[in-house]
């Protein structure tokens, strides 16, 4: 009778079009008309009558499906530089025999502004088993366009629909629920949709839009269902008891590209013995994007697979108690879906309310969870989500005209952290997309509770984190080129300690809030109009510890820090070399208390010269001030060590002058063979580092306590003090550098302690330290660490240090000896393309590479040998060969370093191959 009407109506308005465009008015709180029936191709346009922002969403029960349309009028601009607002929201609808999809507008829905769209394309409406005995039968004398009514019931059939543009409606129970089964009896799959392919040109890319709600498909001996090349929607279905329980494939074979994108609303897909639901390709480059949106996917061999070249989508679902992995391959979580291995079943009827929480506490992504935003939702107080190394990408996903934050925390109480690279730097960045970027993490504090954020690099975003409300830590984070603020603090308490805010507009805004900052840098960020691009303080209070703010541009008539209200105390702190537009101008802005220790200045850092501007090294280093550079001219210098050159506090580089190729032209001899320099940092400097680079060091030792510290193209030699270098609770550099020929009691070479020691292309040889007698205290020679360290040596060779005689026996016997590199008492050792050879202990050689409570990595590349390859006599130049290139080698550099022995080795060696 609606394809007999249909056609009657075209017959009598001969000029009627085909497809038509219907107008919906969005007023504040309803939409006109309510209900509005369409054809396939029709458009319908919602504009927007004067009220504020209204979404439009499709969904029932005030939740959005995802699937079929989602929007809102206005739906753009709100910006500067955003296009005009748009009063209109358009969706094309799609080609469905018959299909009812209800909507909503979020802000409102509770109230009754929701709407109904129903498709119908004018077919019949075919029963069975009135008209039909079966469904197979009434498919086959369906036209496209038709709908087929189902009455409860077991169907046991094995039901192909070939493509069909067909609606398959299934009574229902009382509950809701599926009345209807289809039981395929151990034959391939209870329900085909899969695609026909017709030979020919002009065939459709997506094919086989079919409905199918409220039946049940069970019995197929591969899969409840199979999805080749269709993209049919199903409503309220269960698919249980298969093999599979959906196949999904898209493919390209000879003719169109034909893909497969099935949509599930409202569905279980339970009780499968294989994968709940699969995604594959037969030929690439098809198209396979399954979309789950309500559904429940439990109980089955595993959950969602997407295989390689397809993806799949799931919307507001809950994915749990799979025998195997929840979720494989290119699947995209939304917020308030969920995939565990365990499920929350409070009544106990077998289908799930929601995932059951992490048991160790510790919610690992993407390994568990495969987003952050979901495991932020799942997480409960004092459970910690730990993010895995990468990069994670994100784009604005908000309804409205104003950026929205991508990762939202809303009363609670845990902690967000990633993991640390080798240098202590966050190994893991939360990246906004430069096309569309977000803000990027939004806390909104609850009562009392605790959120501490940790180990993030937060970048390109709008905004990178903001803070609004409750008590909040923020620890080892790098807040990096976000385009209006790096951190947002909002009646909160905020505690941030050895974090970074860098390279974006302005750095920290503070409204009411309590705010301390621990070793923190803020540094190159620009600001815009009268905004600074350091700190905008507006009330409430400000601690600054030990913080660097330098390089800041700031805006029209701002300083670096501006103080508009509030108290704000600033202590063993650096602001230097902040700008007013391009221009040098105030660093501070306001009333602030100075707690000392403070060094507040125009410039950051001038260039010292010795002996030009000082005679020497330590009157330079005594006067130098914050980031100055001492250069040292080129010569041999001896240096009174009657007392230590102490650098404690600063940031200083000491660089001596160079030769014309490079190599070192500057030596540093202590008078009596005992000199010392003591490099320090109190522990609240995050930015105090000390570098030095190109000097030959002959008797001095190097204490290095806290900060950082770089040593670059030097050798240290000649040390008869323990451990010519040695640092505790520091991070420390060294390249291109040498450490040979040194002795101490206990120890010699290099040593750190609680810290972080990197070694590139460094030579540790030659250093000796003395037995000594026992009892339980370990003497090492070469590298060292102990405690909490992190070692990484690249390109280094560490050889030939050793250990003197044992004393003459003693109740405790000799003291344990190490020699070649150790670490001890927990830390991690890592070693790459590094040769460690020929260490030995009195009684001969010991391990050469030794751990202890801690943790060693073979990188590749090494050469861990008891005794060291040989050396090539007159081999100056490395080939492997001595001869002519050998000889040029010398005589381009006589006198500095070679000699006439030098000479005598090539002619006695020539031609002779290295061993």
């Amino acid at each position: 009778m609606r394809r007999l009407l249909a056609v009657v109506a075209l017959l009598v308005l001969p000029n009627l079009a085909v497809a038509e465009t219907h107008q919906v008015t969005v007023n504040s709180s309803s939409f006109d008309p309510q209900t509005l029936v369409v054809v396939p191709g029709d458009t319908i346009v919602w504009t927007l009558a004067g009220s504020p922002f209204r979404s439009i969403e499709s969904g029932s029960s005030c939740l959005a499906d995802g699937v079929f349309f989602q929007g809102g009028v206005p739906n753009s601009g709100g910006c500067g530089k955003c296009p005009p607002q748009n009063p209109t929201f358009t969706w094309e609808v799609p080609e469905y025999a018959y299909l009812e999809i209800p909507y909503f507008s979020g802000a409102l829905c509770d109230d009754g502004m929701t709407g109904l769209i129903v498709i119908d394309a004018g077919g019949d409406t075919i029963r069975v088993p009135e008209d039909f005995a079966t469904i197979a039968e009434a498919i086959d004398a369906a036209q496209d366009g038709d709908l087929i009514d189902i009455a409860s019931g077991v169907y046991q059939e094995n039901v192909s629909m070939l493509g069909r543009q067909l609606t398959l409606r299934g009574e229902v129970n009382i509950d809701g629920s599926p009345a209807v089964t289809i039981d395929a009896n151990g034959l391939e799959a209870a329900l085909d949709l899969s695609t026909v392919i017709v030979p020919g040109p002009g065939s459709p890319s997506f094919t086989g839009q079919a409905v199918i709600e409220n039946i049940v498909m069970t019995g197929g001996f591969n899969a409840g269902l199979t999805v080749h090349r269709a993209s049919p929607v199903l409503r309220n279905c269960l698919i249980a008891g298969n093999g599979q329980g959906v196949s999904a494939v898209g493919a390209v074979e000879p003719g169109p590209s034909l893909g497969a994108q099935p949509q599930f609303l409202n569905c279980e897909i339970r009780d499968n013995s294989a994968e709940a639901v699969i995604g594959s390709m037969s030929w690439d480059p098809g198209v396979c994007d399954p979309v789950l949106s309500g559904c429940i996917v439990t109980n089955n061999g595993s959950g969602v697979v997407a295989t390689e070249g397809t993806s799949a989508t799931i919307i507001r679902s809950i994915i749990c108690g799979n025998e195997g992995s929840q979720v494989e391959g290119n699947v995209t979580f939304d917020a308030l879906s969920c995939a565990t291995s365990l499920c929350q079943d409070d009544n106990g009827d077998g289908v799930p309310e929601f995932c059951f929480g992490d048991l160790d506490g510790i919610l690992n992504v993407p390994s568990e969870y495969p987003t952050i935003q979901v495991a932020v939702n799942f997480a409960i107080d004092g459970q910690t989500v730990l993010i895995a190394p990468g990069t994670y990408i994100f784009n604005d996903m908000g309804e409205g005209p104003e950026p929205a934050p991508l990762i939202v925390i809303a009363d609670k109480s845990i902690t967000l952290a990633g993991v640390q690279n080798e240098d202590g730097s966050p190994a893991v960045t939360i990246q906004g997309d430069e096309n569309d970027p977000p803000i990027g993490v939004m806390v909104q504090g609850g009562d009392g509770g605790l959120v501490t954020i940790q180990d993030l690099k937060i970048a390109g975003c709008v905004g990178g984190l903001i803070l609004s409300g409750g008590n909040h830590v923020v620890n080892n984070c790098v807040l990096e080129g976000n385009s209006l603020f790096g951190l947002v603090a909002d009646l909160a308490q905020v505690e941030v300690s050895h974090s970074k805010i860098q390279d974006g507009v302005l750095g920290l805004w503070t409204e009411s809030s309590d705010v301390t900052l621990n070793a923190c840098q803020i540094e190159r960020n620009l600001g815009w109009f009268s905004t600074p691009g350091g700190i905008l303080m507006e009330g409430g209070t400000l601690a600054i510890n030990g913080c660097l703010l330098r390089d800041n541009v700031n805006g029209y008539g701002s300083a670096s820090i501006v103080i508009n209200a509030g108290a704000a105390t600033i202590a063993n702190s650096i602001v230097c070399g902040n700008a007013t537009s391009g221009e040098s101008g105030s660093q501070i802005e306001g009333t602030w208390s100075d707690e000392g220790g403070n060094a507040i200045q125009e410039t950051c850092g001038s260039t010292i010269s010795v002996p030009q501007d000082y005679p020497t090294l330590r009157s330079a280093v005594d006067a130098a001030q914050m980031f100055d550079t001492i250069l040292i001219s080129s010569g041999d210098y001896v240096v009174e060590t009657t007392e230590e050159i102490q650098i404690l506090n600063k940031s200083l580089v000491i660089s001596g002058e160079t030769h014309p190729d490079g190599t070192t032209a500057v030596s540093l001899l202590a008078k009596d063979g005992a000199g010392t320099f003591l490099v320090g940092s109190d522990g609240w400097m995050m930015s105090h580092e000390v570098v030095f680079e190109n000097i030959e060091f002959n008797g001095f030792a190097f204490q290095i306590i806290g900060g950082r510290f770089t040593m670059e193209q030097c050798v240290v030699e000649g040390v008869s003090s323990d451990w010519p270098i040695s640092g505790v609770e520091t991070a420390m550099l060294m390249k291109d550098c040498v450490v040979r020929d040194n002795y101490g009691q206990y120890g010699s070479g290099v040593v750190v302690g609680n810290s972080s020691l990197v070694m590139e292309d460094c030579l540790v040889e030659g250093n000796t330290a003395a037995s000594g007698y026992g009892g339980g205290s370990f003497r090492r020679c070469g590298v060292a660490g102990s405690g909490s360290c992190v070692i990484s040596l690249d390109g280094c060779t560490v050889r030939n240090n050793t250990f003197g005689s044992c004393p003459p026996p003693g109740p405790l016997g000799c003291a344990p000896q190490l020699a070649g590199v150790s670490n001890i008492f927990g830390g991690e050792l890592s070693l790459q393309d590094t040769v460690v050879c020929g260490n030995e202990g009195a009684d001969g050689p010991t391990e050469q590479i030794f751990t202890y409570v801690g943790i060693f990595t073979d990188n590749g590349g090494n050469t861990i040998s008891q005794s060291c390859p040989q050396d090539c006599p007159g081999d100056f130049d490395g080939n492997g060969v001595v001869g002519f290139s050998d000889l040029t080698t010398v005589i381009s550099s006589w006198g500095d370093p070679y000699e006439t022995s030098d000479l005598l080795l090539v002619l006695s060696k020539w031609d002779e191959s290295c061993p």
